[in-house]
């Protein structure tokens, strides 16, 4: 019969996720909260995706003259990757690795490839024994504030905010399958942060007097942006198990780097309605 690598290396994805929420509240104070949780296998084996997320809003009329808000989620997502195009990809060496190879030998271990003019790895061992991992967390929302202090004058303020973090990990053990061998084993690591946030406020005053209608707004908005990433590599590890680049006893690779962004903008707005009929702005 032979082995059929596609076959072998597809499978049928199942997919679940979970969701609760509550909202509640009064006339003067509203709540919304919200979880979910979803787990989704990835079609090659091996590879799956799990995601975690909490969201919450809030509106409250504490006073006649004051209003505030406020809008939070947070989300927690990991990825087990896996190669799956590219030459070297999975995919690949499953189109061209002949069907008379088996995948597992008599004892239960991925088979040794023994084949005279054939070095491709055997594409199971490839998709179970290396590891790309990839976890991701994010904070964003905001928060705001409505203030009248006079009839007709509405000062907003809006505070926004976006936290992010990940960290991507590799791992490729050493290998031996016949013809296709990997003498030393490698790990890589690379953590990124992110934080941006904005600042707007937007003083409007509008009124009408008989046919007239004014409109008028002064604004100011604000924002900053900045992050960063670390990453290493290294090979020649003591054993496959803790997978620390700093243990590796090869040619380490370092590299970092950062930047950040800013700006900051004053604006106004006056608009003049006489009737319904003629505006001017």
């Amino acid at each position: 019969k032979g082995t059929n690598w596609q076959d072998a290396i597809f499978r049928t994805a199942l997919q679940h996720q979970h969701q609760i929420s509550a909202q509640g509240g009064s006339d003067a104070v509203k709540y919304y909260v919200s979880g979910g949780y979803m787990n989704q296998q990835g079609t090659i084996i091996g590879s799956n995706f799990t995601r975690f997320s909490v969201r919450s809003n809030l509106d409250a009329q504490l006073k006649k003259w004051l209003k505030l808000g406020l809008n939070v989620s947070y989300t927690e997502t990991k990825d087990d990757l896996k190669q799956a195009d590219s030459e070297e990809g999975i995919i690949t060496y499953s189109l061209t690795t002949p069907p008379d190879i088996q995948i597992y030998d008599i004892n239960g271990d991925y088979s040794h490839v023994s084949k005279e003019g054939f070095t491709s790895p055997n594409p199971i061992a490839l998709a179970m024994m290396d590891e790309i991992l990839l976890s991701r967390k994010k904070l964003n929302g905001s928060i705001f504030a409505d203030i009248t202090p006079i009839s007709h004058l509405v000062w907003h303020t809006e505070l926004g905010f976006d936290i992010g973090a990940s960290k991507g990990e590799t791992y490729e053990p050493k290998v031996n399958l016949g013809t296709w061998n990997r003498s030393s084993n490698t790990s890589r690591m690379q953590k990124n942060s992110n934080t941006w946030w904005a600042l707007k406020n937007y003083v409007t005053y509008s009124n009408q007097f008989g046919k007239h209608s004014v409109t008028a707004m002064l604004g100011q908005e604000a924002w900053e942006s900045k992050w960063d990433y670390i990453a290493l590599q290294n090979n020649n590890l003591p054993n496959d198990e803790v997978h620390n680049p700093a243990l590796g006893t090869g040619e380490p690779q370092v590299g970092s780097g950062f930047g950040s962004s800013a700006m900051a903008s004053f604006f106004t707005r006056e608009t003049y309605n006489y009737d319904d009929r003629y505006l001017a702005t």
